[in-house]
C-alpha cells in the first residue's frame, strides 16, 4: 500500500470536511432551501411586522412594541414583542415564518413525481370534455368551472395546458367561530 503524503492526506480532510452532514445542510449550501421571512406577532392581537434589515448586525430588526390600534379610537395595544434570547440578542416573542411563493413552487417542481401529480387533474379533465358532469361533486376540478374556463390566451381552456404546467391555488381560512362571537 502507497503511503499518501501529509499534503495530499491535509487536502482529503479537507475535501471530505466539506460535504454537507444532512439534507439540511446540503439544501443550504446549494441555496435549495427555500427564502422565508420571519415576522415578529403580538401575542395579544397577533398584529405582524416584518422585519427590517440592521446595517450594523446581521441579526434582524423589529419593532419593540405593538403599535396596531384594535379600535381606531383607543391608544396602540403596546404589547411587548421583544425578549432576550441566551446570547442577548433581542428575539421576536411569537413569529409567525411566511415561505416565499415562488421558492414553495420551485420546490414543488423540482420533484418530477410531484410535478406529474399537479399535472394530472388537468390532463383527466381535458380528457372528460364533452361528456356529463357527474351528478356529484366531490372535488373543485368535478365543478364545470374548470371546463369552461378560458386560458391565457383566451383562445383555449385553462385545462389545455400542452406542455406547459398550469396550476390553481386556493387560500383557507380557518378563524371562524361556528359558535358566534362570544364577546
Amino acid at each position: 500500500m502507497e503511503s499518501q503524503s501529509p499534503h495530499s492526506l491535509s487536502h482529503h480532510q479537507n475535501t471530505l470536511g466539506q460535504i454537507p452532514q444532512s439534507m439540511e445542510a446540503t439544501l443550504s449550501r446549494f441555496k435549495l432551501d427555500g427564502q422565508t421571512t420571519t415576522y415578529a406577532v403580538c401575542p395579544t392581537c397577533n398584529c405582524t411586522y416584518k422585519p427590517k434589515a440592521n446595517l450594523n448586525s446581521s441579526h434582524m430588526q423589529y419593532p419593540t412594541n405593538c403599535s396596531n390600534k384594535l379600535i381606531p379610537e383607543n391608544g396602540p395595544c403596546n404589547e411587548l414583542l421583544l425578549q432576550r434570547s441566551a446570547d442577548g440578542q433581542s428575539v421576536p416573542i411569537k413569529t409567525f415564518i411566511y415561505h416565499h411563493f415562488h421558492d414553495y413552487l420551485a420546490g414543488l417542481l423540482s420533484h418530477p413525481d410531484l410535478e406529474a401529480l399537479m399535472d394530472r387533474p388537468c390532463d383527466d379533465l381535458l380528457a372528460l370534455v364533452g361528456s356529463l358532469p357527474p351528478h356529484i361533486i366531490k372535488d373543485v376540478w368535478d365543478a364545470n368551472f374548470f371546463c369552461t374556463f378560458k386560458g391565457p390566451s383566451r383562445q383555449s381552456l385553462f385545462i389545455n395546458r400542452g406542455d406547459e404546467g398550469r396550476y390553481t391555488f386556493t387560500l383557507n381560512v380557518d378563524f371562524f367561530n361556528i359558535e358566534g362571537n362570544l364577546q
